[in-house]
């Protein structure tokens, strides 16, 4: 079970999304794709309207998860933008 530093919410905002993220990839391990996730089940939002909200730092940072996931190809941002 992940503790949250506030109580989750079904509406989230940018800066929240963005807070919540982090604090799952830093103090629980988490990979930026799983904290994505783990947040958007959290909040009962889709992960593709959520990533609406992701801009900037944290948007390279999923970016780059991928690609050393495998996820995408890296070649380029061609690929990486299929994600968002």
């Amino acid at each position: 079970m992940h503790v949250y530093p506030v109580d989750l919410n079904i509406t989230v905002n940018q800066d929240e999304l963005r807070d919540r993220i982090e604090f799952l990839v830093h103090q629980d391990g988490l990979n930026y794709i799983e904290a994505l996730f783990e947040v958007a089940d959290k909040c009962e939002i889709d992960p593709a309207d959520a990533s609406e909200l992701i801009t900037g730092p944290l948007k390279a940072k999923i970016q780059r998860c991928a690609i050393e996931l495998n996820y995408v190809k890296d070649d380029g941002m061609k690929n990486v933008n299929q994600l968002f």
